[in-house]
C-alpha cells in the first residue's frame, strides 16, 4: 500500500519588512500571526542579513519588502539571489495611519511595510532589468543637467537685472544663440562683471555636457533592443529622436500594462477623485506618474495637432468647452492611446486623410 503522506512539509513562512536607508536597514520579522524581532543591518546589509536569517530562521521561506527610492533595485536582485521572495514598492502604496505621519521613525516604518506585506494590501512595482536601469540612468542624467541648464541661464538673467542690463529685443528669446553668448561675453569684459564672466564659463560647460549626453541618447535608440521601437513611434507627428528613447527607456515595454488606463495612471494622465455617498468631486491630475514623460507628450500633442488633420479638428472642438491647457491635455491623452497601439502592433502610425 502506498504512503499518500507528503515526503516534505511546507516550510514555514517568515516575513521581513525593511526600512532602507544610506548607512543602515531597519527590519522587522514576522511570521502570519505576530511580529518578531526587530534587527537593525550595518554595511554589507545584504550579508549580514543572510547570516542572521541562516542563525535565527533556518529552513524558512522568507518574504520581504521595501520602499523604492534612492537605492534602486540591486537590493531586490540580490536579496533574490539568495531565495528571498522580494518585492519593491511605491512609498504612496503603503496603508499609513495619521499617528505614522506625525510620529515618524524606522520603528514605525518597517512595522507598517511588515503589516501590509502580512495582510497581501502590497502591490509591487515593476523592476527593469540591470541594463534597462542603466539605459534609463542616462537618460534621467540628461533630464539634470538639462535642469541645471536652465538654473545657469535664470542667474544669468537675474545678474543682467540686478545690474540693470537689458537684453536686446532682437536676442531676447527663450533660445540662446551663439550671438546672443557673445554678447554676454563682451558685456562681462567691457563693465568688468566678473561674476557674470564665471555663470557663462559655467554654462558653456553644463551646455557640452548636454550636448554630450544628447549624442549618447540618439546612439542608445540606435542599438538593437531599442531601434525598432524608436522608429515606430518617430512615424507619430511630434515625436521625434529624443521624445522616442525617453518613451521606450521609461516605459521600457508595453507588455507592462494589461490596458491603457494602465498605462496613463503610470505616465500621470489621471484626475483626483473625492467620491463620498452621492458627491464626486474630480479635480486636478494627479501628482503621480513620470512627470517628465507627462511633459514630453503633451509637448508633442502640441506638434500633432499642427499635422494630424483629425486631431486638429478635436482639439478645436474641446477648445470650445475648455481651456486650451485641458484642451490639449484630452489630445494628450488620446496620443498616449496611440502609442500604445502602434506600439503593441508593430506598426507605423497612419494619419487619417
Amino acid at each position: 500500500m502506498k504512503n499518500t503522506k507528503k515526503s516534505s512539509i511546507e516550510k514555514p513562512l517568515i516575513f521581513m519588512g525593511i526600512d532602507v536607508h544610506k548607512k543602515s536597514w531597519e527590519v522587522r520579522f514576522g511570521n502570519e500571526s505576530i511580529n518578531k524581532k526587530r534587527v537593525r543591518f550595518e554595511r554589507p546589509f545584504v550579508d549580514n542579513l543572510a547570516k542572521y536569517v541562516k542563525k535565527h530562521y533556518p529552513e524558512t521561506r522568507i518574504k520581504c519588502a521595501y520602499e523604492a527610492g534612492f537605492s534602486g533595485f540591486w537590493a531586490k536582485r540580490a536579496l533574490e539571489e539568495l531565495g528571498f521572495e522580494t518585492m519593491v514598492v511605491n512609498p504612496a502604496d503603503i496603508p499609513t495611519s495619521g499617528k505614522d505621519r506625525v510620529f515618524k521613525t524606522d520603528k514605525r516604518d518597517s512595522r507598517k511595510i511588515l503589516a501590509a506585506l502580512r495582510s497581501g494590501e502590497l502591490e509591487g512595482i515593476y523592476c527593469p532589468t540591470e541594463t534597462e536601469e542603466r539605459d534609463r540612468a542616462l537618460l534621467r542624467a540628461r533630464t539634470q543637467i538639462a535642469k541645471s541648464e536652465r538654473q545657469a541661464k535664470n542667474r544669468i538673467k537675474s545678474t543682467l537685472l540686478y545690474y540693470g542690463i537689458d537684453i536686446p529685443e532682437c536676442m531676447d528669446n527663450s533660445h540662446w544663440s551663439k550671438k546672443f553668448i557673445n554678447w554676454l561675453g563682451n558685456i562681462a569684459e567691457t563693465q568688468n562683471l566678473f561674476s557674470l564672466k564665471h555663470q557663462l564659463s559655467l554654462l558653456n560647460l553644463i551646455r557640452k555636457e548636454h550636448s554630450s549626453v544628447l549624442l549618447s541618447l540618439r546612439r542608445l535608440s540606435r542599438e538593437n533592443r531599442h531601434e525598432k521601437v524608436c522608429k515606430i513611434l518617430q512615424s507619430i507627428p511630434g515625436i521625434g529622436p529624443l521624445t522616442s528613447i525617453k518613451l521606450k527607456l521609461e516605459l521600457i515595454s508595453m507588455d507592462r500594462f494589461s490596458s491603457t488606463d494602465k498605462l496613463l495612471s503610470y505616465i500621470g494622465f489621471v484626475p483626483t477623485t473625492n467620491h463620498s455617498g452621492e458627491s464626486l468631486r474630480v479635480g486636478k491630475m494627479t501628482k503621480r506618474g513620470r512627470s517628465e514623460l507627462r511633459r514630453a507628450i503633451i509637448e508633442s500633442a502640441w506638434v500633432a495637432i499642427r499635422y494630424d488633420p483629425e486631431l486638429g479638428t478635436l482639439y478645436e472642438n474641446l477648445k470650445k468647452k475648455k481651456s486650451s491647457n485641458k484642451a490639449i491635455v484630452k489630445i494628450a491623452v488620446k496620443l498616449v492611446r496611440r502609442i500604445r497601439y502602434i506600439w503593441l502592433h508593430n506598426e507605423p502610425y497612419k494619419i487619417a486623410e
